[in-house]
């Protein structure tokens, strides 16, 4: 599975599918302790990026870990 479905609203009208073949790089904030504040900036292969926060960022960070087959 390379996609992922994030920032998606309570109603589940809004929300973002990534690629995860596209990405070439993240980079992290806060994601040490129970912070709710955690930031993932994604970087894609074209040149764009989008900031996910909270909830969203530990979506597309736990996504990129079982495409990569990281272990948890």
């Amino acid at each position: 599975m390379t996609l992922v479905r994030v920032n998606a609203a309570d109603s589940g009208s809004e929300f973002s599918i990534l690629n995860l073949q596209t990405i070439t790089r993240v980079d992290c904030r806060n994601f040490v302790g129970e912070r709710e504040d955690r930031q993932a900036t994604v970087f894609f292969s074209d040149g764009g990026n989008v900031v996910f926060t909270g909830a969203d960022a530990d979506r597309v960070i736990n996504a990129l870990e079982d495409f990569a087959h990281y272990p948890r």
